[in-house]
């Protein structure tokens, strides 16, 4: 996510599971790893808290509210009915995925990801701004890489815990 990198390449254990960012108990996006490679899941849910976009393991399970998509080359475009940009992915096979935008309503609250930056805010979200400085990187080598609510058990992590 911009110039954060998440990974759990340290974690012994496959199958195995990476979450860059989980939210009260919901996973917006993260990944399954095995010896396949990088499979994607993906819970984009609009501000009625509809679904719409679900993948699991990188198969597309719920496709009703996208207003438009494109996938050109690596990049994986996702706008909501109100034209809006929801979802920008970048895919570098076989084991990076970079989230270069993503807009996503959680708890009746918005979290927005775009290039530095992690902004939270609204409905039952902390205001919360993360930003990693241009020309900065961050590694955060866990299962989770960032928290809002509690740690489920079996899982490693996390760096940053915001209550």
């Amino acid at each position: 996510m911009g110039n954060a990198v998440f990974t759990c390449d340290e974690d012994p254990r496959r199958p195995t599971v990476l979450v860059p960012l989980l939210v009260y108990g919901h996973v917006a996006f993260g990944f399954t790893i095995d010896t396949d490679g990088l499979l994607l899941n993906i819970d984009a849910r609009d501000s009625s808290g509809r679904g719409i976009l679900l993948v699991r393991d990188s198969e597309l399970l719920l496709s009703t509210g996208i207003w438009d998509a494109t996938f050109i080359g690596p990049k994986l475009r996702i706008w909501e009915q109100s034209g809006q940009l929801a979802l920008s992915l970048t895919f570098q096979p076989p084991r990076r995925i970079t989230i270069d935008q993503y807009h996503v309503h959680v708890l009746g609250g918005i979290i927005d990801i775009e290039p530095y930056r992690i902004k939270f805010m609204g409905g039952n979200l902390p205001n919360v701004i993360f930003e990693v400085p241009d020309g900065a990187y961050l590694t955060v080598a866990a299962n989770v890489g960032m928290l809002l609510g509690e740690m489920p058990p079996g899982l490693a992590g996390p760096v940053i815990k915001v209550r």
